[in-house]
């Protein structure tokens, strides 16, 4: 039996881009957050200010491209969240500093490995090719 999302209407529910796109996810931000769940925040010339995981390190749209006249709609943010997800139920071995076994040394390491793609340097630095290689491995 085939599942589907309806509104009181029947109408199918589309299901809601995320437009605040973290480029360091808020899991990874809420370790370093005191006991009222507050990190400090540091920009240059400007005081330090407390500040949530949620209203930091993001942008909009961040990981959002338009290629061929066709937008990603969250295709590259649902990619790196899939890799975010994965390596975040590894970090209890870590802070249990129990070893990682080989499979969650890999999910690991592409977590870390993603943390460089998803820098403002990076996207700036990103060629045609890549999205284009990007756009064939999500079928766009």
């Amino acid at each position: 039996m085939t599942s589907h999302c309806y509104n009181q209407n029947d109408i199918a529910v589309q299901p809601q881009l995320v437009r605040n796109q973290h480029i360091v996810p808020q899991w990874h931000l809420k370790n370093f957050a005191d006991a009222n769940g507050e990190i400090w925040r540091y920009k240059q010339h400007r005081p330090v200010k407390p500040s949530r995981p949620k209203g930091e390190c993001w942008e909009t749209d961040f990981y959002e491209y338009e290629w061929n006249g066709k937008k990603t709609n969250n295709k590259y943010e649902n990619w790196l969240a899939r890799i975010e997800n994965d390596a975040s139920l590894k970090l209890q071995i870590f802070l249990k500093d129990k070893q990682l076994s080989g499979l969650d040394a890999t999910v690991w390491a592409s977590y870390v490995a993603s943390l460089f793609v998803r820098t403002a340097k990076y996207r700036e630095q990103i060629s045609t090719a890549m999205v284009k290689r990007f756009a064939e491995l999500t079928g766009e």
